[in-house]
């Protein structure tokens, strides 16, 4: 058992030091807790391209990234990814910036925005950080 000590300190010290500050567990507890609230509203048709599908939370760096997922119902012919970029990402970006409770949330998270063909196929990525406001 002497033996095996030392290998244990080195693994729970691993843990510990690898461990998120309190500050993400906080932020991953009260992300988790808003995402199954909103999860029990969904999946929601946002409009007749959007549905959304789910919301879930996930540690990133030294924060927590809300993930939202969509379902694009577009023609095939626009369905890749610089079309979304092009036709999103800008209005994305301004709303998370400009609304003060999105940009509350914003302060205390990256958001990234997934969206999949109805398939289930991937599309692309858009992801919001605090520093492109």
């Amino acid at each position: 058992m002497t033996q095996r000590l030392p290998t244990l300190l080195l693994i729970v010290f691993g843990i510990i030091i690898h461990m998120p500050a309190n500050a993400q567990w906080e932020a991953m507890a009260e992300c988790n807790k808003s995402a199954s609230d909103v999860n029990a509203q969904l999946p929601m048709q946002l409009d007749a391209a959007t549905t959304w599908t789910n919301v879930i939370c996930t540690p990133g760096g030294e924060g927590v990234i809300a993930r939202y997922s969509y379902i694009l119902h577009f023609p095939t012919a626009n369905l890749y990814p610089r079309y979304i970029k092009d036709t999103v990402f800008t209005g994305m970006v301004n709303t998370w910036c400009t609304d003060p409770a999105q940009r509350a949330m914003l302060d205390h998270m990256d958001v990234e925005t997934v969206y999949f063909r109805p398939d289930g196929s991937f599309i692309t990525s858009l992801r919001i950080t605090p520093d492109m406001c």
